[in-house]
């Protein structure tokens, strides 16, 4: 039905003749049909035909031509601009209708123009061209028809073999070249990709490892620090809940004997001191009718306390007026004093007297405060201002207060010739509960030593008062509900997390920020909600920062690097 005939793209000749089908043995038929009717019509009705064929009888003649089975091949190359053509005709007319010929879409093809071809007879031919994208690889490729028709024998006659040879570029020497050079470009591709993945994945597992270390470091220091934290919240407490040092005291009667202020050690060997080891013992002895009264002053020397006995005077008769007050004779007065009940020359033992300043000072009946007009050995004016100014006075004063309230608090001024009470709300008594912002002589001598500052040293004693102060914020003592109404506002400045350490040396002086309290608060308070079961929530995982360790500071000059700097390694 129907015949290809290659062209266009130098796929071959014109082809073959067009094929001689059944329609035409079925129309050569019917004619030798006719002949033989016609014949009995005119020639009688014997049947002459016998075993033989008739010598007038044509043979059956083979119309195939061999050359139908040679397939029409088509060329698409670069030199044929990747298109080729063919020719569609009819090998017969079709006894009715026309006959559809649609090329079927086949690989390294990319169209067929027309897609469609309709003929209806014999004489007609349509031209199909067929365009290729360009290949690399040489293919031959065998392009089948569909076709359709009214008239049943086209569709069920073959359709000449067209074949599509693809053939690839010339590989020449300019583009074997290029080829190879894009070729190496792509490998050095593959292997630099390679290359940075490997690298890649070996710094991500570095940095993996290193997130990883880090981790553990910092878990590792904040367990560090837990632990130094609970450490220090712990030894605040026992510095309140008893002594830390001996509670050694002197009758007033010996103490008025003494002619003067004088050393621990002179005393305590004189005999005269009398110690108690426990906060139950000042019990047992005030119930036995003892009176304790502690005496807070200001240092008049460096390294003496009164050089001129200014303050040994005004003691005596501070003494005096509160043994005539209470109604006690000066044998059952103890007097507490600093420079006569703190160690003096061991200085362990005077650290953890230093540590029990503020259970001295709660375990007595009176406190009293002696700053008499008088001249320091450096030639300053002292008197009650310079008195309240003073750090170590403050921490004194605070201790008492907070714990026993102003009731027993007395000042001798040396105006009016007796003690007297301190009066209610009085703003010179707020302020010195501001401890740390008192004066301290190490501070302005620079710490030339490289010694931890008196600040440090207080630092746990205060943090055990407050815990004491917080504790008892509800409850029925008096002194502890106002005390921590008063602290409270302004917790920062009575417990700074951190204080400038000054360092003096070879005419420089220079401040480096230290930690004092740290978060030693906030941790205090929850340790005494959970004892107390006022935060009934489990605490939070927070990293606390300790306090202050209270240790001696190497000083090294310039020692980061940078000339004038001050480098710090407790």
């Amino acid at each position: 039905p129907g015949e290809p005939r290659g062209g266009g793209g130098g796929g071959g000749g014109g082809g073959a003749p067009p094929a001689h089908d059944h329609r035409r043995r079925r129309a050569m038929g019917e004619e030798d049909h006719d002949a033989e009717d016609h014949a009995e019509g005119h020639g009688g009705g014997e049947d002459d035909s016998g075993d033989e064929p008739a010598d007038d009888e044509p043979a059956e003649v083979d119309y195939h031509d061999p050359a139908d089975d040679e397939p029409v091949v088509l060329v698409c190359s670069e030199e044929t601009g990747w298109q080729a053509s063919y020719e569609i005709s009819l090998g017969a007319p079709p006894l009715r209708g026309a006959v559809w010929i649609d090329p079927r879409p086949v690989a390294h093809v990319a169209a067929f123009a027309p897609a469609r071809v309709v003929l209806d007879a014999d004489t007609m031919a349509a031209n199909v061209s067929v365009t290729c994208p360009p290949s690399e690889t040489s293919a031959t490729l065998e392009v089948e028809h569909d076709v359709t028709a009214c008239d049943a024998a086209f569709a069920l006659s073959p359709v000449r073999t067209l074949q599509l040879r693809v053939e690839a570029t010339p590989q020449h020497a300019g583009h074997k070249k290029k080829h190879s050079m894009a070729a190496h470009n792509r490998a050095m591709e593959l292997w630099a990709i390679i290359a940075g993945a490997i690298l890649g994945a070996a710094l991500l597992a570095c940095v993996a490892y290193y997130v990883c270390l880090t981790r553990r470091r910092l878990r590792a220091y904040e367990i560090q620090q837990a632990a130094i934290v609970r450490d220090q919240v712990e030894a605040a407490r026992t510095r309140l809940d008893d002594f830390q040092a001996p509670f050694a005291v002197i009758s007033a009667r010996d103490f008025v004997g003494l002619g003067c202020l004088r050393d621990h050690e002179q005393i305590l060997d004189s005999g005269a001191l009398r110690t108690f080891l426990s906060v139950g013992a000042v019990v047992r002895a005030k119930r036995a009718g003892s009176v304790f009264v502690f005496l807070s002053h200001q240092w008049l020397g460096v390294a003496e306390a009164d050089p001129n006995d200014a303050h040994y005077e005004a003691m005596c008769r501070a003494v005096a007026a509160i043994a005539e007050r209470r109604g006690v004779e000066l044998e059952k007065l103890f007097v507490w004093v600093d420079v006569l009940s703190i160690p003096q020359l061991n200085r362990t033992l005077q650290s953890n007297a230093i540590a029990s300043l503020p259970t001295f000072s709660a375990a007595c009946d009176c406190f009293v405060a002696v700053a008499p007009p008088a001249t320091h050995a450096e030639g300053r004016a002292c008197d009650s201002k310079t008195f309240r100014s003073r750090g170590w006075c403050r921490a004194e004063m605070a201790a008492f207060w907070a714990r026993r309230g102003r009731d027993d608090m007395f000042a001798w001024t040396g105006r009016g010739g007796d003690v007297r009470p301190v009066a209610p709300n009085d703003a010179r008594l707020l302020e010195t509960i501001s401890v740390f912002e008192g004066e301290f002589t190490c501070c302005r001598l620079g710490h030339p030593d490289g010694e931890a500052c008196d600040r440090e040293k207080l630092v746990l004693p205060m943090l055990g008062l407050w815990m004491q102060v917080y504790r008892g914020r509800d409850g029925a003592e008096d002194p502890l509900r106002v005390a921590h109404e008063t602290m409270a506002p302004k917790l920062d400045e009575v417990f700074p997390p951190d204080f400038d350490w000054t360092h003096e040396a070879s005419g420089k002086r220079l401040s480096v920020s230290r930690p004092l309290f740290g978060d030693l608060v906030e941790a205090a308070r929850r340790v005494v909600d959970a004892e107390t079961g006022a935060d009934a929530a489990p605490p939070p995982r927070v990293a606390y920062r300790p306090g202050t360790t209270c240790q001696r500071h190497v000083c090294e000059w310039g020692g980061d690097g940078v000339p004038g700097s001050l480098t710090l390694r407790t």
